[in-house]
């Protein structure tokens, strides 16, 4: 079943929900809200796993991987001017948060073991038990 995280009306229904590469599209509240129904639609002891794009610590570090990702792309067969529109979309139209806030909000939201499951330096994901 393909249905997107905000607009899930599941209760207790769900083993394994996923959310790959779809919540930096939104704002704090809009995340909020799509974990929280990611996690309403679990059964107890059910799993959620979650990849994103990610911000790093601080925003130093940001910037060196933001010029590395666009090196990438470029060399990858991107144009310059389409790199630096998805540069530009960070804060505007995609909206990553660093590791710790990832973390932070899944706890909010209810999840009672969030871990790390891997990452890179401008994603990851996260495996974690309702």
């Amino acid at each position: 079943m393909n249905t997107r995280s905000d607009k899930l009306e599941f209760d207790n229904e769900f083993d394994v929900v996923t959310a790959i590469q779809s919540h930096h599209y939104f704002d704090e509240d809009g995340r909020e809200l799509t974990v929280t129904n990611c996690y309403k639609a679990l059964k107890d002891g059910g799993v959620f796993m979650t990849f994103e794009n990610i911000r790093m610590a601080t925003d130093e570090s940001d910037a060196i991987a933001l010029r590395r990702w666009a090196r990438f792309l470029e060399e990858n067969g991107n144009s310059s001017k389409d790199v630096q529109m998805h540069i530009k979309s960070r804060g505007v139209e995609v909206f990553p948060i660093t590791i710790e806030k990832h973390i932070e909000l899944l706890k909010k939201c209810g999840f009672r073991s969030v871990n790390l499951l891997w990452s890179s330096y401008l994603q990851a994901g996260f495996w974690v038990i309702k």
